[in-house]
């Protein structure tokens, strides 16, 4: 008899996180404006500072670009490698004095940390609203870490990014899923951590 309990229990909880999964994946490819939005205008608004979590190809490129549209007065590169420069990572260069609106952040590791830091960075540029970009099966986590440490009252716009590694149309491919379970399982990580950090504040 207990073994068939246990059975069920276990049969239960894959299919409680297969149906999780499901809907993870499910989600990112909607979450906020960007090249795999389906529900949001790709352009997003104009805010204090665009924030570009380093580590996903196109994600510099595209917040350059919003800079030099005129959609924010700050540019911030968040986990950043601590040997890096402008010219190391802007390659075919700068216009005159865009380096001073720049901003390298070299202190965070993970996304945790990237939350981390632009919290102390929005408190010491006085910045009320962001545009942040990642890609877009890694955005969930992102936007979660933030919205959960930013100071009270700070805007989070969330821009999503494409990416060769992942493709939220047909998610249900290996090499798909080889990219959305570890974030899957990283999410939810999160989703414990940030409430057992709420529960003994």
């Amino acid at each position: 008899m207990k073994n068939r309990i246990y059975i069920a229990s276990a049969v239960l909880l894959c299919i409680y996180t297969l149906f999780q999964f499901y809907a993870f994946v499910g989600s990112v490819s909607s979450f906020g404006a960007g090249e795999e939005s389906g529900t949001v205008a790709l352009q997003p608004t104009k805010t204090d500072a665009i924030v570009v979590l380093t580590g996903g190809q196109g994600r510099i490129d595209k917040g350059l670009a919003l800079l030099r549209e005129g959609k924010s007065s700050k540019l911030i590169l968040s986990g950043v490698n601590s040997e890096s420069s402008h010219d190391a990572i802007f390659r075919n260069g700068l216009v005159d004095g865009e380096q001073y609106r720049i901003i390298l952040e070299k202190r965070s590791t993970s996304t945790y940390e990237n939350a981390l830091e632009m919290k102390r960075l929005v408190t010491e540029l006085d910045i009320e609203s962001i545009t942040l970009i990642t890609s877009s099966y890694h955005m969930k986590r992102a936007y979660t870490a933030f919205d959960r440490m930013m100071p009270e009252g700070v805007r989070i716009e969330p821009y999503t990014i494409s990416t060769p590694n992942f493709d939220t149309e047909h998610w249900w491919a290996p090499d798909n899923i080889a990219v959305a379970l570890p974030e899957f399982l990283k999410y939810y990580w999160y989703e414990i951590r940030f409430n057992m950090d709420s529960t003994t504040a």
